[in-house]
């Protein structure tokens, strides 16, 4: 048997076989066993179609060129488990593939798929400024990782400056942020402090949360402010333009009321002419506080049974109300609802969690001097056949009107002493009439309005 990775003589190809003949020829016709040995020439690789672009990116691709062998090929990809020739959106690692000809022939290959080292920005000299307001400052350094050419810009976080040409020098103190960008399009970014040796010392005192429509308000003390040593505030907003203040002898400090937004107020010491800058960002809720109420009037006299409710919207996006109340003879209460109220004035002062608060009043009408009854029962045992409002002539300037449930008015009276029989309008066991009583009492005109059920 030949060795195995070999073929055979009865296999090989024809023109193998004439070199054969002519080998006979030579050694003068005697024949020997002869047996040529063929070992396949490997002849594969696994091709990199496409490098990964950035460190930690999972965009490779991978390719297998087969060994010239009997076609076709299947495939076998491990990590993964595809069985394509190629394989896509990889990330850094080994692979290997295990190819399969046609006869069974089966190789293994390997490949180690790198990527990128990490694009950064090497820092080797940050110059600081003097103070702020000069332009003294420098960044020194070189971009490095990924694949170059590299594209480096530098922003300032409080300016918006932008910077293209390295070294970046000429540069204010403050944050700025590098921003370094390869061919490949990965990206650094870092923030960047330049410092300033010396800057102007200020109490910074803010109300930066506000209700909806409200002003916040900043105050700065120019702590270093002195009688011929004075300071300077400037500022701009867009509903009063370019603003500013300056320290005298007796008045160090700075304060404005500001609208939600974002303002920078520069302070400079006019003597050195040294600035710093203070950005100010005034919040607001999403929506004002919205309290609306309502209320149920004493209706009968001397009675404490009144009540009000209240209905609040708005304010913080995540709102937590309270509601304190005060009213007539030390009342006080808490809640959305108080009720079993005696006639007067009574406050309401609604807080949401953080920013918001409303106060209003809500006034229980005086209890008229008569009680109104809501039930009439004409079964003819003398109580409560018809209706009639007893002591209704303290009051003035009367006017009754009594409808169905339909709309159509039964009754009217402007006679302080009225009665109205229900069986006189047919009304039937079980119904509902509706009355509107306009009166005048302590000369305040009251206009009540309620129901009747009739019963019998």
């Amino acid at each position: 048997m030949p060795p195995a990775g070999t073929r055979d003589f009865y296999s090989i190809p024809v023109y193998k076989k004439i070199f054969m003949y002519i080998c006979k020829k030579m050694l003068n016709y005697k024949v020997f066993p002869v047996f040529l040995f063929f070992t396949y020439q490997l002849i594969a690789q696994i091709q990199e179609i496409k490098p990964i672009s950035c460190h930690g990116g999972n965009d490779g691709a991978l390719m297998v060129i087969p060994p010239s062998t009997a076609a076709p090929y299947t495939y076998a990809w491990s990590p993964g488990g595809q069985t394509t020739q190629s394989i896509w959106n990889l990330s850094a690692g080994t692979y290997s593939v295990t190819v399969t000809d046609d006869t069974n022939g089966v190789f293994t290959f390997t490949y180690d798929l790198q990527e990128p080292t990490p694009v950064f920005f090497n820092i080797t000299n940050i110059v600081p400024n003097s103070c702020d307001g000069f332009t003294q400052g420098a960044i020194i350094g070189l971009p490095s990782g990924g694949v170059s050419p590299y594209n480096v810009t530098l922003r300032s976080l409080e300016f918006d400056s932008v910077y293209s040409n390295m070294p970046f020098t000429n540069l204010r103190g403050g944050f700025y942020e590098i921003q370094v960008i390869d061919t490949n399009g990965c990206i650094f970014k870092d923030t960047i402090l330049v410092p300033n040796l010396d800057t102007i010392k200020l109490d910074i005192q803010i109300k930066d949360y506000v209700c909806n429509g409200e002003a916040g308000n900043v105050n700065l003390i120019a702590l270093e402010a002195d009688t011929n040593y004075y300071f300077t505030f400037t500022w701009s907003t867009p509903y009063s333009g370019l603003q500013q203040f300056t320290t005298n002898d007796s008045v160090y400090n700075f304060s404005m009321n500001l609208l939600a937004g974002s303002y920078t107020i520069t302070v400079t010491d006019d003597q050195t002419g040294c600035q710093r800058y203070v950005p100010i960002t005034i919040k607001e809720t999403q929506a004002p506080l919205v309290v609306s109420w309502t209320k149920k009037d004493n209706e009968c006299f001397q009675t404490a049974s009144g009540w009000i409710n209240l209905q609040i919207h708005g304010g913080d996006p995540s709102p937590s109300y309270t509601v304190t109340w005060t009213g007539p003879n030390n009342f006080s209460a808490n809640g959305l609802s108080i009720a079993g109220l005696q006639s007067g004035i009574y406050t309401y002062v609604v807080r949401d969690s953080i920013a918001c608060t409303v106060q209003g009043m809500v006034t229980i009408e005086p209890s008229p001097p008569f009680c109104i009854p809501n039930f009439v029962s004409p079964n003819g045992d003398g109580i409560n056949d018809v209706f009639e409002i007893k002591e209704l002539c303290n009051a003035t300037n009367i006017e009754i009107y009594i409808y169905d449930m339909n709309g159509n008015l039964v009754f009217q009276s402007t006679d302080c002493v009225f009665s109205w029989d229900p069986l006189e309008a047919n009304a039937p066991n079980h119904s509902v009439f509706y009355y509107h009583l306009f009166y005048t009492y302590n000369s305040k005109k009251f206009d009540t309005k309620g129901f009747i059920d009739v019963k019998y």
